[in-house]
This record gives structure tokens, sequence and C-alpha cells, in this order.
């Protein structure tokens, strides 16, 4: 690979011509030729240390994604009859018929062992699988029902774990084939937490690498697909959890996001998803996909959430990840505790909702605004107040990009592959996150003249930033958050409703050229309030047109929604901060006033016999 300086000019100067000069002046030679000489090897060596290490990393993936599929085929699970009735029920309702006896543990896990199997053909939605165990421990909560022993609210439920959350003997690779084969020494809290309130962990979901975008590829797992249309992707970083939830291949899950992540993927899928406020949950135990898994962007934290089909469902995970024990086992958990006595005035209480459309940034999607519309009207008929909020939201999105962009490069991302090749669909970002600082303004300046203001801004502040210039960006970004504080709190509101992403689920592999339009899911992390997704209808043939502005990012758009009819919609429910009861008490007003139920995916239950 000769593609440095040294490269091109042993291209120039061919052996003969470098033999002349020596000949001619020895002195030239040691002085320049040598030199240059030397920096070439020194190239190529790199060069070809970086493709080994790249063949090893590759071999080593390959290794553990065929780990994982004899364990998965030699699996011999037992029948259930009941399966295709089990896997359409919520959480909620099947830990509802286990306590009646209707059913029993060992029915359900094995009822969801068998979907998610069925299901990784046709999904790859699968990481790691537990079934072996899962079965086990569903014996022995059954038992222990038998006995009067009922460990806590989700007893013998089985529920999935995205693929970077740590589970005792399990890798928690963040798509990284790096991480393969080092397993975790024991659980993440968010784990220990569900297995005391009798949960089954029984499988483990894809993730993209770096679980940086908002799609789900990595060499080790493969690409996730989205049940409602195999050609679009399921979202990402959580977009495995996402996927097998909304077949119906897990009744509950675990996810975590940072951009995103948990509220993108349900959004794609038609599920639901909560982002709490960060620190409401534990973050401890789960892997970071930089190099030794450690990072200096604390500005905007991930959080760990629950994802599941409906917002009773959340509730229940929620009562368990916040509770005094999570606490005790994470001294960074706030120790506020759960107050159940909010969500429990689930259709009595009035609430007073806040609405906006366009964020000022990314140009929503016509199925977007009517599902907004829609909710807004439903709810008002149910009783609620539901006022529009002008503000110029563009200001949080920008605060994200400044802040996120401000390392450089990808840097920290890169770091992380400890030598892995980027997967090509980062191509993108990557040039666009490298470009030189020469350059940044000649560009910036030309899509200026050419009309194409937002994308000369984005040129101009993804960048790497000085301390001082970081520091003036989270400080900005900060005072438009008391800003809308402000606003919030004057107009009295109890929640906003916005939408979750400015498109439906893009086509596979085009994530990073539409990533600007999941800007309505960036400025609830700049600002650190809670938010959740809850479908409410799908894109009609009609709505595929789209409209924006005239640039580059409007033409990836265009490209994208074509094709997106029957694609889930669902409208995205935010509060202040360390409101997040009040936050799922608004999401299921929105759930029973709009009563919508998302039709199941084509490859959802198992064939009749």
């Amino acid at each position: 690979d000769f593609r440095g300086c040294g490269g091109r000019i042993l291209r120039i100067l061919d052996m003969n011509s470098m033999l002349t000069l020596i000949k001619k002046n020895p002195k030239l030679a040691l002085g320049v030729v040598l030199p240059l000489i030397l920096v070439a090897l020194r190239r190529v060596i790199n060069s070809l240390r970086a493709l080994a290490r790249q063949k090893e990393l590759k071999e080593l993936a390959d290794e553990k994604r065929r780990h994982r599929d004899a364990i998965l085929e030699a699996m011999d699970l037992p029948e259930c009859k009941r399966e295709r009735e089990i896997v359409q029920m919520t959480a909620t309702e099947l830990l509802s018929r286990m306590e009646s006896g209707d059913l029993s543990s060992l029915e359900v896990t094995i009822a969801f062992c068998r979907a998610a199997k069925r299901l990784q053909g046709s999904l790859v939605c699968l990481a790691e699988t537990d079934f072996e165990t899962a079965i086990a421990m569903a014996k022995q909560r059954d038992i222990e029902r038998k006995e009067g022993k009922i460990r806590g609210i989700l007893h013998g439920l089985p529920v999935s774990i995205k693929d970077q959350i740590d589970m005792k003997e399990f890798d928690s690779t963040c798509g990284l084939s790096c991480r393969c084969f080092k397993p975790a020494h024991e659980d993440a809290v968010l784990v220990k937490l569900l297995r005391d309130a009798g949960a089954i962990p029984f499988v483990r979901t894809n993730v993209p690498q770096c679980l940086f975008l908002p799609e789900c590829f990595n060499a080790i797992w493969g690409e996730t697909k989205n049940p409602f249309n195999l050609e679009r992707t399921c979202g990402g970083s959580s977009g495995g959890e996402a996927a097998l939830i909304a077949a119906r291949g897990s009744p509950l899950g675990m996810g975590s996001d940072i951009g995103g992540s948990i509220r993108g993927p349900a959004f794609f899928c038609g599920i639901c998803g909560l982002k709490p406020t960060p620190g409401r949950t534990s973050y401890k135990g789960i892997a970071v996909p930089r190099l030794n898994g450690i990072s200096g962007q604390k500005i905007i934290p991930p959080v760990s959430g629950p994802m599941a089909r409906c917002v009773d469902d959340l509730n229940l995970a929620m009562e368990v990840l916040v509770s005094e024990k999570a606490f005790k086992a994470d001294c960074l958990v706030s120790p506020i505790p759960w107050d159940k006595s909010i969500y429990e005035k689930k259709g009595s209480k009035k609430l007073k909702f806040g609405y906006f459309i366009q964020d000022g940034y990314f140009d929503l999607c016509s199925a977007g605004e009517r599902a907004i519309r829609e909710t807004v009207e439903a709810l008002r008929k149910d009783g609620h107040e539901v006022l529009e909020v002008k503000w110029d939201f563009s200001k949080l999105v920008w605060g994200f990009v400044k802040c996120m962009s401000a390392e450089g490069g990808m840097r920290g991302f890169i770091e992380g592959l400890e030598g892995e090749k980027l997967h090509p669909t980062y191509s993108f970002i990557y040039h666009m996150a490298n470009l030189p600082g020469w350059v940044r303004p000649i560009v910036s300046t030309a899509m200026g003249l050419l009309g194409k203001a937002r994308v000369a801004k984005l040129v101009k502040e993804a960048r790497a930033r000085t301390t001082y210039d970081y520091w003036g960006a989270v400080g900005e970004l900060d005072f438009n958050k008391k800003q809308l504080i402000k606003l919030w709190t004057e107009m009295g509101l109890d929640a906003m409703i916005c939408a979750p992403i400015g498109l439906p689920a893009f086509p596979n592999q085009q994530s990073a050229k539409c990533m600007q339009s999941c800007s309505y899911t960036f400025m609830w992390n700049a600002v650190k309030f809670p938010a959740g997704v809850v479908p409410v209808t799908q894109v009609k043939p009609e709505e595929e047109p789209y409209e924006g502005r005239p640039d580059p990012i409007t033409e990836a758009a265009k490209i994208a929604n074509k094709g997106s009819a029957g694609l889930p919609m669902g409208v995205q429910i935010v509060s202040l901060p360390w409101r997040d009861e009040l936050c799922l008490l608004a999401m299921k007003a929105v759930e029973d006033a709009v009563k919508w139920r998302i039709p199941l995916p084509p490859m959802a239950l198992p064939e009749e016999d």
C-alpha cells in the first residue's frame, strides 16, 4: 500500500535513476534519497502490519460467528404447542397469566427461545444465545412459584439483552472484532437487577460496529433487518433488540441510548422504548466501544433503558431498574426511588402537552407530520390540553453536533477498533470528520454560495475543537437548555410531543447519509431530558415523496423515503429531567388516546400445524 508520500516518490524515482543520482552526488543520496527510502519502507511495513491485523481480526470474528452458529444449530428446543399464542402477549400479559397458573415460565421461555432461533434466519438479530441456561432457570422459577417464593415482579419472564451490556461468561462486543472471546466476569448491575426480580436473560442482540450509526451491522454478527421490510434497517445501536421484540421474539429487552439508540430502533420497528434521565438507571457493567473501554466524553452521557411492545411493560422494567437495590449496587445512580403513584394515575389524570412539527434542522417527512397531528387530535378528544410550542430547537441539535464531534477525526472510534477495518457505511462520515482544517472554510463557503446553508454549517461545526472552543460549545448548550426549561415551566407543560426521527426506517446501508434526520433524538440527549417513543400509525403510499431544502441531505432523504409505505411511524414524548414517571404517564396517555396497534410483521409467527 503506497498511498503515502514515500510510495509516490518511489514510483517516480526508478532504481536506475536513483543509482545514477547516488553515483553523481553521494552526499545528496545520503541526505535526501536514503531518508525517503526509509520513510517509504516504514510505510510499507506499517501497511503490512495493518493488513495482518485486519486479517487476524476477521478470522477472530469468523470464528466467533461459527461458534455461535454451531451452538444455535445444535440446540434442539422442546416443542411448544402454544407458541403462537404466547409470543403475541405483552410482558404484562405474560406475567399475569403465569401468576394465575394458566402459563408456566417453562412454556413461555421455550416459546421465545424457539421464536428467537426461527427469526434469526430472516432478521439476523442475535448475537449470542443462552437457551439451555434459560430453560433450566425457567424450571427453577416454576418450582419457586409453587413454593410461594416469588423473586420479584418479573418472576419467570424471559428478557433479551443488547450486546453491550455485560452478562457473565458472555462477550460484550459492541460490534468490535477485538472484543471476541473476552467474556465478562460478572453481570452488569442492570442484569443483576433483572435476575433479582425473577427475569431470565435468554439471548443477546446485535449492534452496529462502534455503536455509532442508526443501523446494525458488524463483521461478527452481520446485518440486522427490519421485520416490516427486509430491505430496510432496524435502526441502531439497539437495533437487534427492536427487531426481535417487534417480530415477537422477546417480550422485553434492554438497550442503551446516547443519540437515539433506544428510540430510533423502537420507532423504525414499531415498538415502545424509553431513554431515561442519565443517572436514573445504572450504567455500571455496560461496555464502551473505545480503547481500553475508556471514554472521556461525559457532557452527553449514555443511558440504559427498556424496550417493549407497550408502555405498561416499560413501566414494569423501570420499577426494577430504579430501586434501592440499584443505588446500593451502583453509587452513581440517583437515589430517587421510582414513584409508582404517578404512573398509577393513568387514565384519570389529564395532562398538558406541548408539541412542535419541525425542529429547524431537518425537514420532517409528511408521514411524520401526520403522525403528530393525529396524536394531538386524539389527545384533545381524550380531554388533554395540547399547545403548539414555537422555539428554535435546532440550537440544541447544533449543540449536540459540536460536542460529539469535538475530538476530531473520529479518533476515539478508530482507536477502539484496535486495527479492524472501519465498516464501509462509515465512509461518508469518516471523510467529513477528517477534512483538513484549512479545507473546511473553503468547502463551507462554497456550499453557502451554492445555497446549501445547512451543509455549509455542518462542514464548519462538525470539527475538532480546542479546549477553549469546546467549553464555549458546552456553555452555549447549557444556556439554551436553561432557556428551554424556562419556556417549558412558564407554559406549565407536563410533556412535549415531537417526531422521533425525520424519516421512517432507512434502506439498508444508507444510515450515514440519512443520519441528520436523527436530529429529533439528538437534541434530548444533549439536554438530558427523558424521552420515549410510542408507535401511532404507518406510512401511506401517497406520503413517499419527500420535500425539503435543496441540498445533498434532502436528496438522500428523497431516495430513502421512496418505498417506505407500510413502515411504522410513531411520536416521541419528552419530559423535564428526573420526571421519568411523568414521561411514561404521558406516553401511556398517547397510547390510550390513539388506540393503534401495528400489524404483525410477516415472519412473526410460526406456521400453523
